[in-house]
């Protein structure tokens, strides 16, 4: 469950990686929704220009910004793949969870599934959406 979580704090730093207007900088506001039942709610939190450029762009941008992102650390980075405003990336940690993300962007929104797979555990799925709620201070 932390790493779903990550996974879902993740999704406010990869928010720029379409060449084209995926995803907005300013404050954005995220919430997590695990069996239909409204779960985590994360930020505001300032997204910056900066940020957002950092991820513009290929798959391999995306992948060099989730290898040194701390809350994956430990962890080997899959498959990142960018198709039009989607995202997808997965994440092998401690040798046998998988965490997948996939992630649909919007420009002032975004939606998107996290599942997370543990040996001899049901798998644990939940949906994300986020929305841009104004500029940074």
């Amino acid at each position: 469950m932390k790493r779903a979580f990550a996974a879902f704090s993740l999704l406010l730093l990869v928010q720029g990686a379409y060449a084209g207007e995926r995803f907005e900088p300013g404050l954005w506001q995220s919430t997590a929704f695990i069996g239909g039942k409204k779960g985590r709610v994360t930020g505001p939190r300032c997204v910056t220009t900066q940020e957002a450029q950092s991820m513009n762009g290929s798959a391999s941008a995306i992948r060099k910004v989730l290898e040194v992102d701390p809350a994956w650390q430990g962890c080997a980075i899959g498959e990142v793949r960018t198709e039009g405003m989607q995202v997808d990336f997965t994440a092998t940690c401690a040798g046998a969870v998988v965490t997948t993300s996939r992630t649909t962007y919007r420009g002032s929104s975004y939606e998107g599934t996290i599942t997370v797979t543990r040996p001899e555990t049901p798998a644990l799925a939940m949906s994300i959406r986020g929305e841009r709620v104004g500029a940074c201070p």
